[in-house]
């Protein structure tokens, strides 16, 4: 009861975060702003957390749950986006299913990327992915393919940790993003990625790893 109370509270505040503003469309590439097209996303991205908000408050199964995310995908179809829109689109949809717990990864993939990368990184996910029990789940979006750069910890991240600005390189597409991650655990995985640099907050500013990051690309 405890549990779905906190999903509960989590999925009400999603519903009020006001979604696809004009930033998202900065950070992901989109030109030009569309307020329509915005508008239209966000209402599709909200009918679908209040149908997963029915299926808490009704004590539906995780398999109900998984269906209803499926669903969400679904009021889009993927032809009529860029790559760059679904990968907005399905970043909205990944928080849904990470505040439910519910994998549906080839879902994902399918919809930002295509049925041939959704098929091969499954089955390489069968692989790759922990088989401890997971404490703690971070995940970041690659800029470029849109990939889940995932940050698996086997031990509760303390509220004090401090984070790392890092730099890190997408091992599907090579791309060079700029994420934050925990320090100071013994036991973490890191899922499609691998660390090139790190720096302390205390010591940098985050532009000064902004220009490090555009260094890296330009010249690597």
């Amino acid at each position: 009861m405890a549990g779905n109370i906190s999903v509960l509270n989590l999925l009400e505040n999603f519903l009020q975060r006001k979604k696809f503003t004009e930033f998202d469309f900065v950070k992901f590439e989109i030109t030009p702003y569309r307020s329509d097209k915005a508008f239209y996303m966000e209402s599709c991205i909200n009918r679908c957390t209040r149908w997963l908000i029915d299926d808490i408050k009704n004590n539906r199964s995780a398999g109900n749950v998984k269906n209803t995310i499926i669903r969400g995908y679904r009021q889009f179809n993927r032809n009529d986006y860029t790559q760059e829109e679904r990968r907005l689109i399905g970043s909205y949809l990944d928080d849904l299913s990470n505040f439910l717990n519910a994998d549906i990864g080839f879902m994902y993939y399918y919809f930002t990327l295509d049925l041939f990368n959704a098929i091969w990184l499954s089955i390489v996910y069968i692989f790759v992915a922990p088989r401890k029990l997971v404490m703690d789940r971070f995940i970041n979006t690659c800029t470029k393919c849109g990939s889940q750069l995932s940050t698996y910890t086997f031990q509760k991240v303390p509220d004090d940790s401090e984070k790392l600005y890092s730099i890190i390189k997408c091992l599907i597409c090579g791309e060079y993003n700029l994420i934050e991650i925990v320090s100071g655990l013994k036991e973490m995985r890191y899922i499609w990625y691998e660390i090139e640099e790190q720096y302390s907050k205390q010591d940098f500013t985050l532009e000064q790893v902004n220009q490090r990051l555009e260094q890296i690309k330009n010249f690597r």
